[in-house]
């Protein structure tokens, strides 16, 4: 319990008050801790996201295996049908990325007006599919940042609201028991 003395100026008072109320409060109630680490499952909202860049990862580690250009031709079909529709979901606006690839259609095309030996085409083609891995990887980057923003926020305000619930709960209880 707090002691008075009689030279003790109003200030003292109140922050030895409220010093004791804190450390009371501290004690009592439990902490949250709030992580910043990345979660171990990924949130519903990146999903999407996440698999489109996964998906553009596997492919291009496929393409080591594969030893002619009729197999790239398609790989690269059956990768750009599924992946072209789902990436102009999610980057309406950056359809130029999708642009400055090859289409399927005109893959082989490109491979005998190009005079590369297959191994050289590969390696332009792979070169071609790398300004769409840094743009997927900086958009995670950038919506995980949005996520995890929105996340703390939103922590925050609640462990606020139960902070305030319960120091008022604990202060009238204080008060209470004094009487």
């Amino acid at each position: 319990m707090l002691s008075f003395s009689s030279s003790s100026t109003l200030n003292q008072i109140w922050h030895k008050f409220k010093t004791v109320l804190l450390s009371a409060a501290r004690s009592h109630f439990s902490r949250k801790t709030i992580s910043l680490m990345k979660p171990k499952t990924i949130p519903y909202e990146l999903q999407p996201y996440i698999h489109l860049s996964h998906s553009l990862d596997h492919f291009t580690i496929f393409l080591q295996k594969l030893i002619s250009i009729s197999q790239l031709n398609v790989s690269w079909l059956h990768f750009f049908i599924n992946f072209e529709p789902a990436f102009k979901e999610l980057f309406l606006n950056q359809s130029g990325l999708l642009n400055g690839l090859s289409h399927p259609s005109q893959l082989l095309m490109i491979f005998d007006s190009s005079n590369f030996s297959y191994h050289e085409f590969l390696i332009q083609f792979q070169k071609s599919l790398r300004k769409l891995k840094w743009f997927l990887s900086a958009s995670n980057a950038l919506e995980f940042d949005k996520f995890k923003t929105a996340y703390m926020k939103s922590a925050i305000s609640e462990r606020n609201i139960n902070f305030y619930e319960n120091k008022g709960k604990f202060i009238s209880s204080s008060l209470n028991r004094e009487r």
